[in-house]
């Protein structure tokens, strides 16, 4: 029982199951904010992308 709990604490499959759509979606809502302001989608995936990433976030 043990050996399950262990494996079950270093599974990263549930952690990527959580990231994966967040960046997604995330992504989307960027792309939309700055289409309104007259920028192209990927000025704003690409400034979610880096406040997502882990310079960012390891900066907080």
């Amino acid at each position: 029982m043990a050996a399950a709990a262990a494996a079950a604490a270093t599974d990263p499959l549930p952690d990527l199951l959580i990231a994966v759509p967040a960046v997604i979606l995330l992504c989307a809502l960027g792309a939309r904010l700055v289409r309104r302001a007259g920028q192209p989608p990927v000025v704003g995936e690409i400034a979610v992308g880096l406040l997502l990433g882990p310079s960012f976030l390891g900066w907080l």
